[in-house]
């Protein structure tokens, strides 16, 4: 169990302790840039330059090598390193050895979520080193390294989404560190210093007003109130112009294009929290004031999902918004009450139903195009249905009386067959001929009869059918016979007259009262009007 310098880095880079720190000098001479490949093979690990302090650790917990044929070490060649050392080691790449720590009167707590954590500042009050208690002895942190700024800079919204930017751009921090004398350490060598990394951020992030990131950006408008969909957000944020500091490593934006970009966009339409601002503070509509705010978000973020996500509406967009929130819908108790009000006769569960297939906005309201949608369910699903229950014309009701009268007629032909052999057989052989003829003839006679009584009570039934779908459709819509007839006193028609009713005849469909056909009228006025002719 042992490990060598390759497969180390791959681990350190794994860990994220101090996995891409190098010899900043004769790194530079080896074209860093090509070199440290993230994420290759072991042979790319293999040409990196550690500094003095780092290869140090690495000798003294890497024995040296002894051939097979040699009891003598070689010289400066430590390849492997036990596995059992490999935590020691890491320890030591972190933390300052103890001889080399800085002599600290008092230390300060970081914060309450880090309470082992500790940290140092001078008079002045700016923090000089972090410290780690660990039992009774307390270890001072070595430096900051590459996986540490990028977490540093991520915790304060201001994250490098490349790493190889980031890594860039702590090698322009870590150049910018190395022209001042003061942090020069040949044991913190290719790492920032705690001292120098917060003055840096003061100066780059926290006084910089004029730069700013997308999660910064996006903090901003929040705080502002002012709500846009992220992607509108990003747009803006990368349409703007970059900073032209650290070769374009770090994702920065000019503040003062990004004002005027929002400006330009907001121009279009009026964002969500002016629309808010319009109904509460300066429309005095009562329907208006009962509306929450989430309940209009909620209508905002429908009707801008529908016009693309804009993150605004255009002022007849407002208007027609205002419009739908001022007129309250109905809801099911509302429907039924107002169904009961007029009159009307709709079973229960068909108008629940119709409600819940018609309420696509889901708020257990109707609206008025959802209300519309409902008259229509009613006359071209329910109403149809109920007559054709009345007049016996459901499919359930055709097949029983189609079988009814499958069974009917295999009766009466069994009876007919049953009574032609008796006959044949009670007969004399002399006379079978013409008692079989004279049977035949009284059997057609019955049958004519039979089928003569059903043409003659066939419009009865039709009537009768008619009526009693009439009576139902005036029932289910709420319509009474005297208030039929004063329509039709008013619109000048006689009351006497029942209504036409559609009957069938040998050559279709025609209009008739109970009393006698339709044609039959008409044929007489036609004669009268001869009569006067002549």
């Amino acid at each position: 169990g042992r490990i060598w310098k390759a497969q180390m880095v791959k681990l350190m880079q794994k860990a994220e302790i101090c996995g891409f720190v190098t010899e900043g000098a004769r790194q530079k001479k080896k074209k860093k840039a090509e070199t440290i490949k993230r994420g290759e093979g072991l042979s790319e690990f293999a040409t990196y330059i550690w500094p003095q302090w780092l290869r140090n650790s690495w000798h003294k917990k890497a024995p040296k090598w002894k051939a097979k044929e040699s009891t003598e070490a070689v010289e400066n060649l430590n390849p492997f390193m036990p596995k059992s050392e490999i935590y020691a080691f890491m320890q030591d790449l972190a933390f300052m050895p103890g001889a080399r720590a800085r002599s600290v009167q008092s230390h300060s707590q970081v914060n309450d979520d880090y309470s082992n954590w500790l940290k140092d500042k001078d008079d002045q009050g700016a923090t000089l080193g972090i410290w780690e208690r660990k039992g009774k002895s307390i270890l001072e942190l070595r430096g900051i390294w590459q996986e540490c700024f990028l977490k540093i800079l991520a915790e304060m919204s201001n994250e490098v989404p490349d790493k190889n930017k980031g890594i860039e751009l702590f090698e322009l921090c870590l150049d910018e560190q190395r022209k001042s004398k003061q942090y020069l350490d040949s044991h913190r060598d290719g790492l920032l210093n705690v001292s120098f990394l917060v003055h840096w951020l003061r100066q780059n992030l926290v006084s910089n007003t004029g730069e700013v990131s997308l999660q910064v950006f996006q903090k901003v408008l929040n705080n502002c109130q002012l709500t846009l969909p992220k992607i509108v957000v990003s747009s803006l944020w990368h349409s703007a112009l970059p900073t032209d500091r650290f070769n374009g490593n770090w994702g920065l934006r000019k503040v003062a294009d990004l004002e005027d970009r929002i400006v330009m966009y907001l121009v279009k339409g009026i964002p969500a929290e002016s629309v808010e601002a319009l109904i509460f503070d300066v429309l005095s509509v009562p329907s208006l004031q009962d509306i929450s705010h989430e309940e209009l978000k909620t209508m905002f973020r429908q009707v801008d999902t529908k016009l693309g996500m804009n993150g605004f509406l255009e002022p007849r967009e407002v208007k027609a918004l205002i419009t739908n929130l001022a007129q309250a819908g109905m809801s099911m108790s509302d429907l039924m009450g107002a169904l009961k009000k007029l009159g009307c006769d709709f079973d229960e569960m068909n108008v629940k139903e119709a409600f819940l297939l018609l309420d696509t906005s889901a708020d257990d309201l109707m609206d008025l195009p959802e209300f519309l949608g409902f008259i229509d369910f009613i006359i071209m699903r329910l109403i149809p249905q109920e007559i054709f229950r009345v007049m016996g014309l459901q499919p359930q009701q055709v097949m029983i009386r189609l079988i009814f009268a499958v069974f009917t007629l295999i009766a009466i032909f069994l009876f007919i067959f049953v009574s032609l052999g008796a006959f044949h057989v009670t007969m004399p052989i002399s006379s079978a001929g013409a008692g079989g003829g004279a049977s035949m003839v009284r059997v057609g006679i019955t049958l004519l009869a039979v089928v003569a009584l059903k043409r003659e009570t066939s419009e009865e039934d039709e009537e009768r059918f008619f009526k009693n779908a009439r009576d139902r459709l005036y029932a289910m819509l709420g319509v009474t016979q005297s208030q039929i007839d004063a329509r039709r006193r008013a619109m000048g028609l006689a009351t006497n007259r029942p209504l036409p009713m559609l009957r069938k005849s040998g050559a279709g469909f025609q209009f008739g009262g109970k009393g006698g056909k339709g044609g039959g009228d008409d044929k007489d006025d036609d004669d009268g009007g001869g009569d006067d002719d002549d």
